[in-house]
């Protein structure tokens, strides 16, 4: 009992406090010392290429979509650097299909070749009720990130994609981000695919 005081030694109505105040800085501070790197996004941390959102209400973490009780912050950085040496979840394989299937609906037969914004994507990957709170943005934005680095360049039956810039990559709205494990701003706004020669 004496060992669980001292490591906590916060009463309900401070904890809510430090997990809003001061946590997000007491993490950086670990992650720095255990040579991790890691960045603020948005409004949450990213350590390539997991993403952690504090929940001060919940006395909780969530790294990506799973909700981590645990909160000190040497086992979340152990836990992070972890993560760096897992696959993805999904295969940018699979994750192309998936981004061909939406583009498909959305432009009907004879869309083919028009670049169609990453928003309307996502909404359409997102339809069904609290599959957004399940799939964030944030999740899409990593994902299209892995697709950008994975050297793929068409689906499976042969059809080219590229992710291509816009005047809509200028200002965050309208675009999905992700930092990268250099710590650089990576950009995604539209999509097209066009049948190959």
């Amino acid at each position: 009992m004496a060992n669980a005081r001292a490591a906590w030694p916060f009463t309900d109505e401070t904890a809510d406090s430090y997990l809003r105040e001061q946590y997000e800085q007491e993490l950086m501070d670990e992650a720095e010392r255990a040579g991790l790197r890691l960045y603020r996004h948005d409004e949450r941390l990213v350590a390539f290429p997991s993403g952690v959102r504090i929940l001060p209400s919940d006395r909780a973490v969530r790294i990506d979509r799973k909700r981590v009780p645990g909160i000190r912050p040497s086992t979340l950085v152990s836990r992070l650097k972890a993560n760096q040496s897992k696959k993805p979840r999904f295969a940018s394989e699979r994750f192309l299909e998936t981004l061909f299937r939406a583009y498909r609906l959305l432009v009907g037969k004879n869309g083919m070749g028009t670049t169609v914004t990453l928003v309307s994507i996502y909404e359409a990957l997102t339809l069904l009720p609290g599959s957004n709170s399940e799939y964030d943005q944030s999740d899409f934005g990593r994902d299209l990130f892995f697709l950008d680095r994975s050297g793929l360049t068409e689906t499976r039956s042969g059809v080219r994609f590229t992710l291509p810039a816009s005047t809509g990559t200028r200002s965050s709205r309208g675009t999905f981000s992700f930092v990268s494990p250099e710590g650089e701003t990576v950009n995604f706004y539209g999509i097209r695919f066009t049948e190959s020669d």
